[in-house]
């Protein structure tokens, strides 16, 4: 009597196809995560919160309290036919140290910045002229009478 041999089926096949399309998909994610953490994140000093407290200890040149934890946060904005465009806000002293945003794909600009939590007061810079960020609906207007952007960072 013959014996039987047992041969990889159908099913076995399949599951070597989603072992090898998973770890193609976490190799692409790290890739995403490589790309996004590089280049475009600026120093976590140049981030001032608008909570008083803070904002005084690190223009005082005092460390942020150590539980305060550094998250990313991207601005972007569609501009067509601009040729510079910058972000100014409370955590650059708005303007003081230049915040270039870097074009990705024609039209579009964006930076990433490393911010602890907080609320942030921001405008855009397109070619010189001040912009509020068209993707924010939490947009205020100051004391002084400035129209501002505000992202809230937790």
């Amino acid at each position: 009597m013959g014996t039987k041999r047992n041969r990889p089926g159908v099913f076995f096949g399949v599951y070597l196809i989603l072992i090898v399309l998973c770890v193609l998909g976490l190799l692409g994610a790290g890739e995403e995560l490589i790309h996004f953490t590089t280049g475009v994140v600026r120093d976590a000093a140049q981030a001032t919160p608008l909570d008083k407290a803070q904002a005084l200890a690190v223009h005082n040149g005092h460390a942020l309290p150590a539980k305060s934890e550094i998250k990313y946060r991207k601005f972007f904005i569609t501009a067509p036919r601009a040729g510079k465009v910058e972000l100014r806000g409370d955590f650059n002293q708005w303007g003081a140290q230049p915040l270039e945003l870097k074009t990705t794909r024609p039209d579009y600009f964006e930076i990433t910045l490393a911010l602890s939590d907080g609320e942030y007061r921001y405008v855009f810079v397109v070619d010189g002229k001040e912009i509020l960020d068209p993707a924010n609906t939490d947009c205020r207007t100051l004391s002084s009478g400035r129209d501002v952007c505000v992202k809230t960072v937790r």
